[in-house]
């Protein structure tokens, strides 16, 4: 079924080896991406809740336009929301700011 000798070279290769280590490169990327960069990853009921579990972004409130909110209805077709706060500098004691709340529908092909 297996060849004892095969087996003991394996071993012998890979003796020293960590769990986060990936021989093909191409393999790297993958691992970072299901288990981050301190290679830990979460139990599939732990973080935090989200709106039809959309990924969660707390640097979205730092992003322009908050970061904005996309939302796939069918492969091809998304409905997309922006939020954007701008606030201009006082002159002669008169202060203006604008609020932009911008919606819309795309369609990918």
């Amino acid at each position: 079924m297996f060849d004892k000798a095969k087996l003991e070279a394996l071993r012998a290769k890979y003796a020293g080896a960590k769990e986060t280590e990936v021989g093909p490169v191409e393999f790297r990327k993958a691992l970072s991406l299901v288990f981050g960069t301190n290679y830990r990853r979460a139990m599939p009921f732990a973080g935090v809740s989200t709106f039809l579990d959309l990924p969660y972004r707390p640097d979205a409130p730092d992003l322009a336009n908050f970061g904005g909110l996309d939302v796939a209805l069918t492969r091809n077709v998304f409905l997309r929301a922006e939020y954007e706060y701008v606030q201009f500098a006082p002159i002669a004691n008169l202060v203006v700011d604008v609020n932009s709340v911008r919606g819309g529908l795309g369609v990918k092909f």
